[in-house]
């Protein structure tokens, strides 16, 4: 299971350092949400709320 989270966020990771190049609001905070989720299941919490901030920062409440 470690292993698989190791991938998970590598690829996580991956996926923020690609949606910063596309600059998409809803993208971004998708995948700052999806890193913190890995970084949460892997015990690194403080980690896991910095992603989140970056990904409540990109909320916008007019859009959703």
């Amino acid at each position: 299971m470690r292993g698989q989270l190791a991938t998970a966020r590598e690829l996580a990771e991956r996926c923020v350092r690609l949606a910063s190049d596309n600059a998409s609001p809803t993208l971004t905070m998708a995948v700052h949400y999806g890193l913190a989720e890995t970084l949460t299941a892997l015990g690194e919490l403080a980690a896991a709320h910095g992603q989140l901030t970056l990904a409540l920062n990109r909320y916008s409440s007019d859009k959703y």
